[in-house]
């Protein structure tokens, strides 16, 4: 019997396999968003693709200045246009 992680790994294999080297290194860029299963399938790939060269690379700062999904409390303001008022 085929555990429940190797079908959810073989899946976002398979549906990860049809996206461009870009969306790849987004959803690396943004792994702590993704269940682990979905993590190594786009680690995976990224290897076979030559993208990255091991799990190791991940560690650089490219890796880590990822998007949270933390709540907050009060929005956070992406730039300085965001925080005017709309109306004067």
């Amino acid at each position: 019997m085929v555990s429940k992680e190797k079908v959810t790994y073989s899946a976002f294999y398979e549906r990860f396999s049809a996206l461009t080297d870009d969306r790849i290194m987004d959803i690396l860029k943004n792994q702590n968003d993704y269940q682990d299963a979905a993590r190594n399938a786009a680690i995976q790939i990224a290897t076979e693709r030559a993208l990255i060269h091991s799990s190791d690379d991940l560690l650089g700062s490219e890796f880590q200045n990822s998007r949270s999904t933390q709540r907050s409390l009060f929005p956070s303001m992406p730039n300085e246009l965001s925080s005017q008022p709309a109306i004067r």
